[in-house]
C-alpha cells in the first residue's frame, strides 16, 4: 500500500514538473526593459571593479568577472532588443568613463570580429567539402563501371561523408555562427550610461561605437 502511494505520488509529480512553465517574456519585460530598450544594471565601487587587476596602466583590461556577468545578462535579452549598460555606484572622472567605453568597445569588437573570421572559415570548409563531394562523386560513378561493389564502396563513404560534412557545416554551424555574431552586434552597438554613485552623483550618457 504504502509503494502504490509513492508511486501515485511520482506519477501526480512527473505530471505537475511536465505542466510547468515559466514566462520568459515577463521576465525579460520587468527585468530588464525600460523605455522601449533593456537595460543591465552593474554595481561597482570604483574603477578596479571594472579594470583586470593584472593589467597594467599603461595597457588596462577588463575584468572578466565583470565581463562575465554583463555577458550572461544579455544571454537573457533577445537579439533584436537594444542593450544600455548603466554602470552604477562609483563617481568616474572623464578619462576613466573614456578608458571604459573604449575598452568595452574593443572587447566586444574583437568579439563580433572573430564571429565574422567564423564565417568565412565555415565558407571555406563548406566550398572544399563541397568540391571534395564533387570529386568522390565523379571516382564513384567512373569506378561504377569498371569495378564490383567491393571497390567501390570507399569512394562511395567518402561521397556521403563528404555531403553529410557540408550541410552540416554550411547549414547548421553556419547558422549557430551568424546567431553568435548577431548577439555580437548587439554587444558591440549598445549604449554605456554612468549613473554616479548611491550618495547621489550625476549622470552621463555615453555611447559607442
Amino acid at each position: 500500500m504504502l509503494l502504490f502511494r509513492r508511486s501515485t505520488q511520482t506519477r501526480n509529480n512527473i505530471r505537475h514538473f511536465r505542466r510547468v512553465k515559466f514566462n520568459y517574456v515577463g521576465f525579460v519585460n520587468r527585468r530588464y526593459m525600460e523605455d522601449g530598450a533593456a537595460h543591465i544594471g552593474v554595481q561597482v565601487r570604483n574603477i578596479d571593479d571594472i579594470l583586470s587587476p593584472y593589467s597594467t596602466p599603461e595597457a588596462p583590461w577588463l575584468n572578466e568577472d565583470f565581463l562575465s556577468y554583463v555577458e550572461h545578462c544579455a544571454n537573457h535579452i533577445p537579439v533584436e532588443e537594444s542593450i544600455v549598460l548603466e554602470i552604477t555606484g562609483a563617481d568616474f572622472t572623464e578619462s576613466e568613463r573614456t578608458t571604459i567605453v573604449s575598452l568595452l568597445k574593443t572587447h566586444f569588437g574583437f568579439e563580433l570580429a572573430e564571429r565574422e573570421y567564423d564565417l568565412r572559415q565555415n565558407l571555406r570548409r563548406s566550398f572544399a567539402l563541397l568540391i571534395f563531394f564533387a570529386v568522390a562523386s565523379l571516382i564513384f560513378f567512373l569506378m561504377a563501371f569498371k569495378f564490383d561493389s567491393v571497390f567501390i564502396e570507399i569512394p562511395a563513404v567518402a561521397m556521403w561523408f563528404a555531403l553529410w560534412e557540408f550541410f552540416n557545416t554550411f547549414w547548421l554551424g553556419r547558422s549557430d555562427i551568424k546567431l553568435e555574431k548577431t548577439e555580437a552586434g548587439q554587444l558591440a552597438s549598445m549604449q554605456v550610461k554612468f549613473v554616479g554613485s548611491l550618495s547621489g552623483g550625476g549622470e552621463a550618457m555615453q555611447n559607442y561605437p
